[in-house]
């Protein structure tokens, strides 16, 4: 497989023109590993580049028990693991659409990540816990969300 190239704007207000905005230069080598070519160039504070792997080791590898995801599957003991899920259910609450986060939900239970719960109240609070948008967001109602939900649970 060759090595793809792809460059980024970033850092551009709304009615900016684009000639102001940096660029970043991204390579995407055969390992799937992502480099940043021209870090020096854009200002950043370090001129190495990093790859998901080495940023995943420098993440924070535990959270307390009290702040993680309440329905990981029993059969996930291993901490690096729940936190994993964790912070896939951190991402799948910020998701637009309320049926795009319940087919996240739906995926993450067939694989046996998180249990399915028959308890819609206590599913919903926990996800509005880690940051699913209340209802007065349009679409994500508390009825939407258990019209949606007693799909996936049967």
């Amino acid at each position: 497989m060759s090595d793809k190239h792809f460059t980024f704007n970033f850092n551009a207000p709304v009615g900016q023109s684009i000639a102001n905005v940096e660029q970043m230069d991204v390579h995407l080598d055969k390992d799937g590993d992502i480099q940043v070519m021209n870090a020096e160039s854009i200002g950043s504070t370090t001129a190495k580049t990093e790859t998901p792997q080495q940023i995943e080791q420098q993440a924070p590898t535990s959270i307390p028990e009290a702040d993680i995801f309440k329905y990981i599957h029993y059969d996930i003991d291993d901490d690096k693991e729940r936190v994993r899920v964790h912070k896939a259910i951190c991402h799948i609450v910020k998701l637009p659409k309320m049926q795009q986060v319940i087919d996240a939900l739906k995926e993450l239970m067939d694989n046996k990540r998180i249990m399915r719960t028959i308890k819609q109240d206590a599913m919903l609070a926990e996800l509005r816990r880690l940051g699913l948008p209340d209802g007065s967001t349009t679409g994500f109602s508390d009825n939407n969300f258990f019209s949606a939900y007693k799909h996936i649970v049967g």
